[in-house]
């Protein structure tokens, strides 16, 4: 229980962990309901809840800087379609064919993403402790995903829905 005068947002830690925990949950919920619920369905249920849950909080604060909004809307739009909604719904794709487990692990190759398009397309170096940090991760993920064979991952054990999460990532 929160203590009185110590609001949610002065809760760094429990904050970090409900994001986690939501995050995963995503996933588990996306693949447990691939069966009933078309992707692009799922895309739209949710964010349209989350649209009704938030909205309270932040109408008024939306009404007051909507001046500044409209003249940057068009950019808004592009990066919610191409951003959140894109990579919703691959990824709502992907769990139809593989797991929820596949499925976080690959998106745990993000920071390896991240850091090669910042080398490509802006040049940014990478440091050797940013290096060492992402091969360590990306041994973990291998190992994981494989099942403590790593060379099974070379002899076709992909699914579809593998490449489609990649391609979340990737997003």
């Amino acid at each position: 229980m929160i203590a009185a005068g110590r609001g949610l947002l002065q809760r760094p830690r429990l904050l970090l962990t409900l994001c986690a925990l939501f995050w995963a949950g995503n996933f588990v919920l996306g693949r447990a309901m691939h069966a009933s619920t078309p992707p692009i369905g799922l895309v739209f249920w949710r964010w349209l809840v989350a649209a009704a849950i938030v909205l309270p909080f932040v109408w008024l604060h939306l009404y007051r800087q909507w001046p500044v909004l409209r003249g940057r809307l068009w950019r808004m739009v592009v990066l919610a379609l191409l951003g959140v909604s894109a990579f919703n719904t691959l990824v709502y794709v992907g769990l139809q064919t593989t797991t929820a487990t596949n499925s976080v692990l690959i998106q745990s190759t993000l920071p390896v993403q991240v850091l090669a398009l910042n080398w490509l397309v802006y040049r940014t170096p990478v440091g050797a402790g940013e290096l060492a940090s992402l091969l360590l991760s990306l041994l973990g993920v291998v190992v994981i995903i494989s099942g403590g064979r790593p060379l099974a991952l070379l002899q076709g054990t992909w699914v579809a829905g593998d490449a489609w999460l990649l391609g979340a990532a990737a997003v």
